[in-house]
C-alpha cells in the first residue's frame, strides 16, 4: 500500500478526474535495451512512466502534491481559457476539413483565429494577474 491506496489501485487523474476504466497501465518496449511501464489517462492524455516496474509507475501516479489553496476567480478564468482553446480546436478542425461555416475568404478566417487568440490571451493574462 502506498499513500493509503491499495497496491494495483489507481487514484483518478489529477488533471481531469478521469477514472473507472479511463486509466490504462501498459508496458512498452522501446528497444532491446529500454522498456518502461506507464499509467495513462485516456480522457486527457496525462501519463507517467517508470523504467523500474508497473508498481513504481502506479506509485508515482498515486503520489499527489499538496494542493494549493484556490485563488478567488481562477475557476472562471480557467473556464474562459478552456472555452477559447476549444473554440480554436473546433475552428481549426472545421477549417481543415472544409466544414467551416461562413465566408471562405482568408480575412474572415484570420479574424476568427485572431478573436479566439485574443480570448485565450485575456484568460491567461487574468490568471497571471491573480496568480
Amino acid at each position: 500500500m502506498s499513500g493509503g491506496v491499495p497496491a494495483g489501485e489507481l487514484l483518478p487523474c489529477p488533471f481531469c478526474g478521469g477514472a473507472d476504466g479511463r486509466l490504462v497501465q501498459c508496458f512498452t518496449r522501446a528497444s532491446d535495451d529500454f522498456a518502461f511501464w506507464s499509467v495513462e489517462c485516456l480522457d486527457c492524455g496525462a501519463e507517467i512512466a517508470d523504467d523500474e516496474s508497473q508498481e513504481a509507475a502506479d506509485r508515482h501516479w498515486n503520489t499527489r502534491a499538496t494542493p494549493t489553496p484556490p485563488i478567488e476567480g481562477r475557476d472562471a478564468d480557467v473556464e474562459r481559457l478552456r472555452e477559447a482553446l476549444l473554440g480554436i480546436e473546433i475552428y481549426g478542425t472545421d477549417t481543415l476539413f472544409g466544414n467551416a461555416v461562413g465566408p471562405s475568404d482568408r480575412e474572415w478566417m484570420r479574424d476568427g483565429v485572431r478573436e479566439m487568440r485574443n480570448r485565450a490571451r485575456a484568460a491567461l493574462q487574468a490568471l497571471g494577474e491573480r496568480g
